[in-house]
């Protein structure tokens, strides 16, 4: 018998009252799962039950503090939430019961991420707290981490004031360990635009960076509910992702409040940002309180643990479906972040790129320059005859095939450029200012510049690297390079090979959503099939986990049945394909160009010029004297404005070679000019002077060399 369990006591239903509950996948929606609309009549017991819904008098949100239900039905039994839909002495009481994911999305929606119930870690001082936060930065294990990252970068009049947290110096010149300045200090900052000594206090600059792993056990256990399965704490490259801030004043009152190492989002935009960028989906059960965060990289190759053949009740219904394809993007707002052009694909064509550990922008080289360390691509300013910043790596994942539909998702986080500090660090660029809670800032004039409320903290992620075997010191980025360009060691001795770009080879795309791209694009249909199911069986179906049937591999799009029933429930599935279906052409759909060539440039190795000029000034003073004279005085001037030289030939960097150890020979000008005053050998001795301006001409050698920035 059908029966629906409130706080208040069970709801009269009516003779023939049946329920149908729709189970949809997070993997296609996020609407989650939930009954059908029912009514139930309007009487006194529901009346009471609903907070009277049905009067117009009434001066309390209905079931504002009562809406857990459970739905029995047998051995059938299911715990949700109430939601009234509307409500009428004639017409009924009309309501849906929300289960599991349903009940996660409504109470996450608005919730910030900074107001769920957060720790609180209190030290005995100041000094303490900081030196807890220093044995971190050198790899003690916490849930946050600690490293530089910049908050601001103004200058004037070419003098740079950076604004840093958790600034870090060697203990000594050429040492791997590093430490944390977090004293009472002066410290010169531009305010309103004019450079001003600024008093800070003791822990001030100093701040922790919070795993992701232990923020979704936070955002989960709010709720109710103990996290089963979380990659990002069991993978271990996503356990090393962070959450950045720029609290600067988090810890000058001796305590770390978790709240203020969040960042200004809702609980939605923080999950929504984990699924675009690696394919973040959960499920939650409100009987058991867990929830099984899984990657859909990983459920799309999941092993089925059902076979539906033998409870199939009639043949399957397969509907095509349009070829999709993903397109991928996360905001660009923080300054040198914004790529020149939406698309990888339009930014290289056809260029040659050298890829160097660090671009020393004055080289003379016509090659593409593309920087490991920071993502920065760097050009050929033809007009300034420099190479200068042209573009971030921050491009979206869009292919553009013909004639096939966008699958669009847009991250909630802000992309992180990186950058060298002018401390020489490698640093995210976190351009978000500081944010005050506990001071505010007093300048040695007595001006009182207040917190303003304005400045916020957005959500950004970056990799934390504090204990990786091959890095000078620990660092954060969103690149898999430590500052000398190489590629990350783990501290068991593996690679971390996975970027925070949407693309290239170490991309998000490439290691999250290809194989994903792959069925939206040549699978994916539609399968409808009837299936007779034990309700033990029904109720312990993992949405999250492809089915067989008749031999076939299908991801869940959802399935609806009918309350009350018998032990055997009939059941309506919506399946999706996960085999891919010919023709396919995946080589060019999911090509990424290897960018990065062996590329060569002229070096200079000989340079004639002082020999020219030598030799020709030789050879005047020796035909003065052979002719008599008398040198009084002798003054030489080079003059080179207005003649190309070594340094300056556009046909050395337009020419660049093919091969090494080629040669080449060039041919330059100058002039020298000559001034002489001298005494002839006459009886005499007449003075004289000569003044003369001579053009020459000499040579510059050069060889092919491997161009290595």
């Amino acid at each position: 018998m059908l029966k629906i369990k409130t706080n208040k006591g069970y709801l009269d239903l009516g003779g023939d009252f049946t329920v149908q509950i729709d189970e949809k996948s997070p993997v296609m929606n996020d609407r989650g799962s939930q009954t059908v609309p029912v009514t139930v009549p309007v009487t006194a017991n529901n009346a009471g039950i609903t907070g009277f819904a049905h009067r117009l008098d009434m001066g309390v949100k209905p079931m504002n503090e009562d809406q857990t239900c459970t739905i029995l039905d047998g051995a059938y039994k299911r715990t949700g939430k109430i939601n009234i839909v509307s409500a009428g002495k004639k017409e009924g009481i009309t309501l849906n019961i929300g289960f599991d994911n349903s009940e996660a999305y409504s109470a996450w929606k608005a919730k910030k991420l900074n107001a769920i119930t957060l720790p609180v870690k209190e030290y005995n001082s100041v000094n303490s707290l900081c030196v807890h936060l220093q044995q971190v930065l050198g790899g003690y294990q916490a849930d946050y981490a600690v490293f530089q990252i910049m908050t601001g970068n103004d200058s004037k009049d070419n003098q740079s004031y950076p604004k840093y947290l958790n600034y870090i110096t060697p203990v000594s010149e050429g040492s791997k360990v590093y430490r944390l300045r977090y004293q009472a200090r002066t410290e010169t900052f531009l305010v309103n635009g004019t450079p001003t000594a600024v008093t800070l206090p003791e822990g001030y600059g100093v701040t922790a960076f919070l795993y992701v792993w232990r923020v979704l056990e936070l955002v989960f256990s709010e709720f109710g509910y103990t996290i089963t399965e979380n990659p990002f704490k069991t993978n271990k490259e996503l356990s090393n992702l962070v959450i950045l801030n720029n609290a600067a004043d988090c810890c000058v009152k001796g305590k770390l409040s978790y709240a203020d190492l969040m960042p200004d989002c809702t609980v939605e935009d923080f999950l929504n940002a984990l699924h675009v960028r690696f394919g973040l989906v959960y499920n939650v059960s409100s009987d058991t309180k867990t929830a099984t965060l899984r990657l859909i990289r990983d459920i799309v190759d999941d092993v089925p643990d059902i076979d539906l053949s033998r409870s199939l009740t009639d043949e399957p219904l397969i509907t095509y479906e349009t070829a999709r394809q993903m397109k991928l993007s996360a905001k660009t707002s923080f300054t040198g972040a914004a790529p020149s052009v939406e698309r990888f694909e339009d930014y290289l064509k056809d260029q040659e790129v050298a890829r160097l550990a660090k671009v020393d922008i004055t080289k003379r080289v016509i090659h593409l320059n593309y920087e490991e360390t920071t993502g920065r691509w760097f050009k050929w300013d033809e007009d300034n005859k420099r190479l200068t910043y042209s573009s971030s790596s921050f491009f979206s994942w869009d292919r553009k095939t013909d004639n096939i539909e966008d699958n669009e998702l847009t991250s909630d986080d802000e992309c992180v450029p990186m950058d060298f500090a002018p401390n020489d660090i490698l640093s995210p660029q976190y351009l978000a200012d500081y944010v005050h809670r506990y001071t505010y800032l007093k300048t040695s004039s007595n001006n009182d510049d207040e917190d303003s409320e304005k400045v916020e903290t957005p959500l950004s992620f970056v990799f934390a690297f504090t204990s990786s075997q091959n890095s000078k010191y620990p660092f954060g980025s969103v690149l898999p390079y430590t500052s000398e360009g190489e590629e990350v060691v783990l501290k068991d001795g593996s690679k971390h090979t996975i970027s925070l770009l949407f693309q290239y080879k170490n991309g998000l795309f490439i290691n999250f959503w290809k194989k994903y791209d792959a069925i939206i694009r040549h699978s994916f249909n539609q399968v409808e099939a009837n299936v007779l199911l034990p309700v033990h069986q029904l109720m312990g179906m993992d949405i999250l986990t492809p089915v067989a049937l008749r031999g076939q591999y299908l991801l869940f799009d959802g399935f609806s049945y009918s309350l009350p029933a018998n032990k055997n429930v009939p059941v309506d599935l919506t399946l999706r394909t996960l085999r891919l279906i010919a023709p396919l052409n995946l080589d060019e759909e999911h090509y990424i160009k290897d960018f990065g060539s062996t590329l060569y440039v002229w070096k200079l190795v000989r340079n004639t010029q002082a020999e020219v000029q030598k030799n020709k000034k030789q050879e005047i003073l020796d035909d003065f004297r052979n002719s008599g004279y008398t040198i009084v005085n002798d003054r030489f001037w080079t003059i080179t404005d207005g003649f190309i030289n070594p340094g300056t030939d556009d046909y050395i960097i337009e020419n660049p070679p093919t091969s090494e150890n080629d040669t080449l020979t060039r041919n330059y000008q100058f002039q020298l000019r000559v001034n002489i005053n001298y005494i002839q050998d006459d009886p005499e001795a007449t003075t004289g002077t000569f003044d003369h301006t001579y053009t020459l001409s000499y040579i510059g050698e050069f060889i092919s060399i491997v161009y290595s920035g």
